[in-house]
């Protein structure tokens, strides 16, 4: 809890998808408080490969405070010399136009941010080596106190016939000031 600074545990069964399917697939995405590129692998819960990704499970961001995603991405098509080439879509509802959003920290080529009454939407390629993909990114939605937000993750195949995508949402929300002491 951001305000009180405690913790608490939720039980539930979930339901957990076999990626072993050939077609393009994408995990949830992950909301994060933080998400820190570490120059050499360490051990630890919330370790993914050289990443460390610290849960934020209230989806609670203090106002100034990027909000920060990670997600996988399996079954991307190799071309002839073992490349991928995907695009990614992040598209973010319910920011004020006047809002910026800026890709903060992510790999690729940005294709372009666009505006309109219902958000924003900020685009970009991505060449690899890998049918598997780890992806995290930083967005500085510059929103205020008591905003709900909805983000969208569109990813799409730009090898494989068809160009098959797959598209993950999940919503944020800005607290007050106070939880960023809390930080």
């Amino acid at each position: 809890d951001p305000r009180s600074g405690r913790l608490q545990i939720y039980r539930q069964d979930v339901e957990v998808e076999a990626y072993v399917l050939p077609t393009l697939m994408m995990s949830d995405l992950e909301v994060a408080g933080k998400i820190v590129e570490l120059s050499t692998p360490e051990v630890g819960k919330f370790m993914r490969g050289d990443v460390e990704v610290v849960p934020l499970p209230s989806h609670t961001f203090a106002p100034a405070q990027a909000v920060y995603l990670y997600y996988e991405v399996y079954n991307l098509f190799r071309n002839e010399v073992g490349q991928t080439r995907y695009k990614v879509d992040y598209a973010v509802r319910g920011v004020s136009e006047s809002a910026g959003a800026r890709l903060l920290r992510g790999i690729g080529k940005l294709l372009g941010v666009t505006r309109d009454d219902e958000g924003v939407k900020i685009s970009y390629e991505h060449q690899g080596a890998s049918d598997n993909e780890s992806v995290y990114i930083a967005l500085d939605l510059d929103a205020t106190e008591g905003q709900k937000m909805e983000i969208s993750v569109t990813v799409t195949d730009l090898i494989r016939t068809g160009r098959p995508e797959q598209v993950k949402s999940v919503t944020v929300m800005i607290g007050d000031k106070r939880s960023a002491a809390l930080r």
